[in-house]
């Protein structure tokens, strides 16, 4: 067959695929290990084996396979031969037998194969060719990461993996070209790789799978980039902040799944980017000129609209914030979840969740999650808002916003890691300046680093206040909090599970409550009788002290 360059937008993913198997069937295609990988005419061989072992258990269209295999290049050819057999895929990774048994269950996939069937697979004559494939038969099914519930699994079409490749052409031209070595550090569970598997097969660059054990230190990560010449790659802000300052200039790379605020790597062409797992596509790409705050992600490259509604679902000006949302004729919404699917696609619109704006240029700026903005005193409070006034008068940098609220409860947090000493009430006065006081946070906690999940994201559900998650609020069947004690200037109200809040009067000073708490703290860590104090809240308008309901026996 003629060479098909990714300059004809009619090619079909394994049409790119093919052509470079055919073109440069020596040159490395894929990277496990150092000193481990497949070239394009091995890929594609073992690849073979799995359609002709597919087709001999009578796989075709529509059929869902799913594969539960180490992390490396024989997870990686099976995604291939099930698209050749016309199919659809799952992969999971061994080693997580809780997310692979619910995901087993819900894909309801006509085949299952795991390492007791790969002997029989490579035993297999492989096939050549592959099946005509429409673009709107089911592909793969990505599952979220599902860490406050089970995961939900995302319905693909092959025409998906066409908007992936090319959603990174940006003003036609690609981003990559083969002689790049892209690295891929999350689960292959995930959509980031069927994503930017499209883009391997459409530029013909090598896709390095990172075993994680090279996630651990910065030592080994770039060890194993040196070792494996990547020049290229997919990294979230929160990892790339934990390798700063970066060792060995890269060519391209591609931040996304995090604000990029403030980021920039020197030499390296820097691109922020919107992408899910229900687009399964680049929805918009940005070339970061240098660090900007806050960081554009751009604007769509591909055959996907994406636009900004407002509440009553009509389009808003370029400046105004709204929903972003986009349409994707080839993603068919959640697997066995018909009302999920319905709240994300309405009418024919995917609805993101996620709150932005266009700017002046055109170019799309995230601000935030609809679902992330909370209510204190009926007053709309939105995170990156008050981050923005924080990052001014502070001087952090690396922080993260989130507010607590149970009935009149509150509390508005402020985790960082930049290696700064906050005072609470010197920021206290220096924001309300600059902030009502409803929306000044309450406390400031540092951490070493932020929690992530296992796909690199920023994990916001583990930050959570001192005393664990709220939730033990909930168990707290009075309509109102029970008092337990009360005084000239203050009264105490029971928590459930041994805690309890003490709030004071309006009149007295927000500096008095503060030290209070840093005295109890103080008397609690020496070891006297005491109970411990946990974090400051409010109560309406009024501040009080988590803490302990009974003083600790000596």
């Amino acid at each position: 067959m003629d060479i098909i360059s990714w300059k004809n937008k009619e090619s079909t993913t394994l049409q790119l695929l093919e052509s470079w198997v055919i073109k440069t069937p020596n040159r490395r295609a894929l990277v496990f290990e150092p000193g481990v990988s497949a070239t394009f005419k091995e890929m594609w061989e073992l690849s073979g084996k799995i359609y002709a072992y597919l087709k001999s258990r009578g796989i075709k269209a529509e059929d869902v396979v799913m594969y539960c295999l180490p992390r490396g290049i024989e997870l990686f050819a099976c995604m291939i031969g099930t698209m050749r057999a016309g199919a659809a895929f799952v992969l999971t990774e061994t080693g997580n037998d809780k997310r692979t048994e619910f995901i087993r269950k819900d894909c309801r996939c006509k085949l299952y194969v795991d390492e007791s069937d790969w002997n029989d697979i490579i035993q297999t004559e492989p096939l050549e060719g592959y099946e005509q494939i429409r673009l709107h038969s089911l592909c793969y099914i990505a599952y979220t990461s599902g860490t406050t519930s089970n995961p939900k699994g995302v319905l693909h079409e092959y025409g998906s993996l066409d908007n992936a490749w090319k959603s990174a052409l940006l003003d036609g031209v690609p981003l990559f070209n083969e002689e790049d070595t892209f690295i891929l550090a999350v689960s292959m569970n995930f959509v980031s790789l069927p994503l930017f598997f499209a883009l391997s097969c459409a530029f013909g660059f090598a896709l390095a799978i990172m075993p994680y054990e090279y996630k651990n230190s910065r030592e080994k990560f770039y060890s194993y980039v040196e070792k494996v010449g990547v020049n290229c790659g997919y990294i979230t802000p929160s990892f790339l902040r934990t390798l700063l300052p970066f060792q060995h200039p890269w060519r391209v790379c591609i931040l996304t799944s995090e604000p990029a605020d403030g980021l920039f790597l020197e030499n390296t062409l820097c691109y922020n980017c919107y992408a899910s797992t229900e687009s399964g596509c680049l929805l918009t790409i940005f070339r970061l000129p240098c660090k900007m705050n806050p960081a554009p992600v751009g604007k769509s490259q591909s055959d996907v609209s994406v636009f900004i509604l407002g509440e009553d679902d009509t389009e808003v000006p370029d400046g105004m914030l709204g929903e972003v949302c986009y349409r994707n004729p080839y993603v068919r919404g959640y697997i066995n979840l018909p009302e999920k699917t319905q709240a994300l696609i309405r009418g024919g619109v995917f609805h993101s969740g996620d709150r932005g704006k266009i700017d002046i240029n055109g170019n799309l700026i995230l601000h935030d999650r609809i679902d992330e903005m909370f209510k204190i005193g009926g007053y709309r409070i939105e995170p990156d808002e008050i981050a923005n006034v924080v990052r001014q008068v502070s001087g952090l940098s690396n922080i993260v916003v989130r507010g607590f609220v149970y009935k009149d409860l509150s509390a508005i947090i402020v985790f960082y890691t930049d290696d700064i000493e906050i005072d609470n009430v010197s920021m206290r006065e220096q924001l309300l300046n600059k902030l009502p006081e409803y929306m000044i946070p309450t406390n400031y906690i540092h951490l070493d680093s932020f929690p992530l999940l296992e796909n690199g994201k920023l994990n916001k559900l583990q930050l959570l206040p001192p005393e664990g998650s709220w939730e033990a609020l909930r168990t707290i069947s009075d309509s109102n909090f029970p008092v337990i004690e009360r005084g000239q200037d203050f009264c105490v109200y029971g928590l459930g599970n041994d805690k309890a809040v003490k709030i004071f009067r309006h009149s007295i000073p927000f500096v008095k409550i503060w030290h209070e708490m840093v005295l109890m703290q103080e008397a609690y860590a020496s070891g006297l009788s005491a109970q411990n104090a946990y974090e400051l809240v409010r109560f309406g308008s009024d501040y009080g002290i988590m803490m302990d309901r009974k003083e600790r026996k000596l």
